[in-house]
């Protein structure tokens, strides 16, 4: 959890200093979080769409939810403490519908969302997993390098 408040102050931070840095300090940070889960997970198609999923649910929720709470003047009104436990409880519930995301994929057209699942377990191993490890684990294995180099 620390560090999890030191990365927040870092690009607080980088902000504040280099804005100009501060996309490429979010997409490493992104990447750290995706590989985290990407382990977790098992790396398989099961982990990306773990991922995918649960960005999807939380930029969507986190949008909509600062959409409401801006309309309805919430700052003003004393209801940030709500908001921000709301937050945290969508949150929870986003992590257990990513948990479940191949039944989200079932239900989209139920006989050819179970189709393409299965086609997609199929063609993951051999044609989109070794590009999608490239981007997440590229910048770790290119630090690794420069870091035996010196």
């Amino acid at each position: 959890m620390a560090g999890r408040f030191d990365d927040l102050k870092h690009l607080t931070v980088i902000l504040a200093n280099k804005p100009r840095e501060f996309p490429s300090a979010l997409l490493l940070l992104f990447k750290r979080f995706v590989r985290n889960i990407w382990d977790v997970r098992g790396g398989g198609l099961y982990a990306c769409g773990f991922v995918i999923m649960l960005v999807w649910l939380e930029v969507s929720m986190l949008v909509s939810d600062l959409l409401n709470f801006s309309a309805t003047g919430g700052l003003f009104d004393g209801s940030v403490i709500g908001f921000v436990v709301g937050f945290f409880v969508e949150s929870i519930m986003n992590t257990v519908q990513a948990f479940i995301w191949p039944v989200a994929v079932i239900e989209i057209s139920p006989p050819w969302g179970a189709i393409g699942l299965g086609l997609l377990y199929a063609i993951f191993p051999s044609t989109l997993k070794k590009p999608l490890e490239k981007w997440i684990f590229g910048d770790e294995d290119d630090a690794k390098k420069r870091g035996a180099s010196e």
